[in-house]
């Protein structure tokens, strides 16, 4: 079973070039890269870098596949 990692989202909030596929659909293969490089421990924003995705696309997704929660901040 796939630990849940909490996040404290805030600090990846830079943009990125996020090139070609922001907004687009993903793929299984897509997100099947996705969780691999997450949990080779690769920071957010080099993530999306790669997969030429915002680095909010990348949280969301991540999220969507339970890998890991936000982690809000109340100021």
């Amino acid at each position: 079973m796939d630990e849940i990692v909490e996040i404290n989202t805030s600090k990846y909030n830079e943009t990125v070039d996020t090139g070609a596929l922001q907004g687009q659909p993903w793929t299984r293969e897509q997100e099947a890269q996705l969780r691999d490089l997450f949990l080779q421990g690769i920071p957010l924003p080099e993530i999306a870098r790669t997969m030429q995705r915002s680095t909010s696309g990348i949280q969301a997704r991540l999220q969507r596949l339970g890998l890991i929660q936000s982690k809000k901040r109340n100021l």
